[in-house]
């Protein structure tokens, strides 16, 4: 018996780093223009939201660049993965320095 609903299988990793909100929303406006500046204003709000709430962030490697996502559903994408996190490495890699 199939499910009534899609089965979507992502390749979500968590970010397990700091994100940093000023990084992100510019990297989020740098490749969507818009003729009113206030929209960075509130993307760098909706993502301090994100922060306060201590929402967990993923990122999955999409056709565009990659897709940063929330728990609490905030979503974006973004071209390249600039430094918008301290740790720049995703949880699938941070034990790999490990002994």
């Amino acid at each position: 018996m199939k499910p009534a609903y899609p089965i979507v299988i992502s390749n979500l990793r968590e970010i397990t780093g700091h994100v940093r909100p000023m990084a992100l929303a510019n990297a989020i406006h740098a490749r969507v223009s818009s003729s009113w500046g206030g929209t960075f204003f509130i993307t760098l709000n909706n993502i301090r939201d994100c922060i306060e709430a201590g929402d967990r962030w993923f990122e999955e490697e999409v056709p565009e660049g990659f897709r940063v996502s929330t728990d609490s559903g905030f979503s974006c994408i973004v071209r390249d993965r600039l430094g918008f996190c301290s740790v720049p490495r995703t949880s699938e890699h941070s034990g790999r320095d490990q002994k």
